[in-house]
């Protein structure tokens, strides 16, 4: 998990400048190896997600989200693990996985959405002010009027909700 995410940081810096750099030091074939190599490791992580620990599976989600990687094992994976396992995520590690999951433009199930959005509701206070923020950003862009109908939207609508409230009174307790 921590090496997917180092490639991430390695092959997709957050600066412009030195992203621009980096594509023009690795040549393509350097490129399209470590491709394959993120794609075996991938695969092989769905797998084997059951024995990760949770902020590993974050990573692995965060990591594919700055790479653009989709790979549906993987997220199914990550989905059984959630609603199995949500009891043990830190509050960063829902925070990841709900940026993640709108930068990977995947809308979770219900079940996975009602995990989410219960522990979340459980850690909120240990979250930083611009974690928050980042959460209400995710909950209310899993909510979007792609999927209006879905149990998932609607328990994003209302979390996005909630935690949008609890942004304000942050913001009103700095003043």
């Amino acid at each position: 998990a921590n090496t997917c995410w180092a490639v991430a940081q390695l092959l997709l810096p957050d600066q412009q400048q030195q992203r621009q750099q980096w594509q023009q030091l690795l040549p393509d074939k350097i490129y399209r190896s470590v491709q394959t190599l993120l794609d075996t490791f991938i695969a092989s992580a769905a797998a084997q997600l059951q024995y990760y620990k949770p902020q590993e599976v974050a990573n692995i989600v965060s990591a594919c989200a700055k790479l653009q990687i989709r790979s549906k094992p993987l997220i199914l994976a990550v989905s059984s693990y959630i609603t199995s396992n949500s009891h043990l995520l830190h509050p960063r590690d829902v925070f990841e996985l709900l940026v993640g999951f709108v930068q990977l433009k995947c809308t979770p199930e219900a079940a996975v959405m009602h995990a989410l959005v219960h522990r979340l509701g459980q850690v909120r206070d240990m979250l930083q002010p611009y974690e928050l923020v980042a959460v209400a950003w995710a909950l209310v862009r899993l909510a979007e009027p792609q999927n209006p109908n879905t149990a998932a939207a609607a328990a994003a609508r209302a979390a996005a909700v909630d935690v949008s409230c609890e942004c304000i009174s942050a913001v009103h307790q700095l003043l």
